[in-house]
C-alpha cells in the first residue's frame, strides 16, 4: 500500500486529482500490466466455473488486443445492521447478500469500471481512463466485445462510462451500494469524489436522494451474491488472515470509533434540523430505519 498525500482546495474533483497522482507520481505502477480502478466496496467476480483467478478471466480477453477491460456492475441490496453500529463492521460480504435485479434502480446497470494498462493512462474519471496518446483505447467488454459506447442512456451523452449492453457471465463488478440505512444516509453526509470539502448538507436528503434507496428496497430480485463459489472462499479467507496484522488491526479500530462517532453526530442533527421532512412521508422509513440501527445495543 502506498499512500500518496493528495491535497486539494474547494471545488476540486479529488477523486480524479487522486487517480492522477496514482498513474504517474509513482513510476513501480509502470511495473505492473494491469491497474483496476475500483472503489473499496466493489468486487471483480470472475465466472468460478470458466476462471480459476482474475488472471486467468484477462488472459483470456486480452487473447485480441486489449488496453481497457469494461465491466457492467451488479448492485447488492441494502441490509439492516444487526445488534447496533458495532455490526457495519462485520464484512459486507457477509451480511449483505440480495443482488437488485438490472435496471431496478433506472440505467446505473449501464455503467463500468475499468481494468486498463497503467502504461497508456495519464489518468482516469471514476469510471473509464484518460487516453494521452493520439491512439484511441480498445476497451472490450467482458465478453471480449468490444466497448464502443454508442448508445448512452436516455438523456445522457455518449460516454465510455456506459456500456452498450450488460455481460455479466465472464466477470462483473460486485458494488455493495447501499449496504444499510445508517450507512446510506451517513454516504450522503460526507464528503464527494468531486469535491472533498464538501460536508453535511440537509439539502442533500430530498425525494432524489430517497429514490434509489426506495427502489432497491422494494424490488424482489431473487438473485444472491456468490458468497460459496472458490474465488469468494478464497479471498474471504485472505481477508480474515490481513484483519490480524498489527497495523490492520490498529486502522480498523480507529476506523471503527470514527465511524461511530460520525454516525451518531449525525443522527443528532438529522432529528435537530428534522430531515425527514424533506422527504415525501412513505419515504421517511429510511431515517426510522437508521433510527433503529443506531440504537441497538452494541456487540
Amino acid at each position: 500500500i502506498t499512500l500518496t498525500v493528495n491535497r486539494t482546495v474547494p471545488g476540486v474533483n479529488v477523486q480524479c486529482k487522486a487517480y492522477g497522482h496514482a498513474l504517474s507520481i509513482d513510476p513501480r505502477i509502470l511495473d505492473y500490466e494491469w491497474c483496476a480502478i475500483l472503489d473499496c466496496d466493489e468486487f471483480i467476480m470472475p465466472n468460478p466455473q470458466l476462471y480459476g483467478s482474475i488472471v486467468d478471466f484477462i488472459g483470456s480477453i486480452e487473447r485480441q488486443r486489449t488496453d481497457v477491460i469494461s465491466l457492467n456492475w451488479k448492485f447488492v441490496g441494502a441490509a439492516p445492521i444487526e445488534g447496533g453500529i458495532g455490526g457495519a463492521f462485520l464484512p459486507l460480504t457477509e451480511r449483505n447478500t440480495r443482488i437488485v435485479g438490472v435496471g431496478a434502480i433506472g440505467e446505473g446497470w449501464r455503467l463500468i469500471k475499468s481494468i486498463a494498462r497503467p502504461r497508456l493512462m495519464s489518468g482516469s474519471g471514476a469510471h473509464f481512463p484518460i487516453n494521452p496518446g493520439l491512439e484511441p483505447f480498445v476497451a472490450r467488454l467482458a465478453d471480449g466485445s468490444l466497448h464502443e459506447a454508442l448508445s448512452p442512456p436516455p438523456g445522457f451523452p455518449r460516454d465510455a462510462m456506459f456500456a452498450d449492453s450488460g455481460q455479466y457471465c465472464p466477470a462483473y463488478i460486485l458494488h455493495f451500494y447501499f449496504k444499510s440505512a445508517a450507512e446510506w444516509v451517513w454516504k450522503s453526509s460526507r464528503s464527494r469524489g468531486t469535491d472533498s470539502l464538501a460536508g453535511f448538507d440537509p439539502a442533500r436528503f430530498d425525494d432524489n436522494w430517497a429514490n434509489p434507496y426506495v427502489l432497491q428496497a422494494e424490488d424482489a430480485h431473487q438473485e444472491q451474491t456468490p458468497g460459496a463459489d472458490p474465488l469468494s472462499v478464497a479471498a474471504r479467507t485472505e481477508r480474515d488472515r490481513l484483519r490480524t496484522l498489527p497495523g490492520i488491526r490498529e486502522a480498523e479500530a480507529y476506523t471503527r470509533e470514527a465511524f461511530t462517532e460520525r454516525l451518531k453526530w449525525i443522527a443528532q442533527e438529522i432529528v435537530r434540523l428534522d430531515v425527514p421532512s424533506r422527504v415525501r412521508e412513505n419515504w421517511r422509513f429510511i431515517f426510522s430505519q437508521m433510527e433503529r440501527e443506531c440504537s441497538q445495543s452494541e456487540v
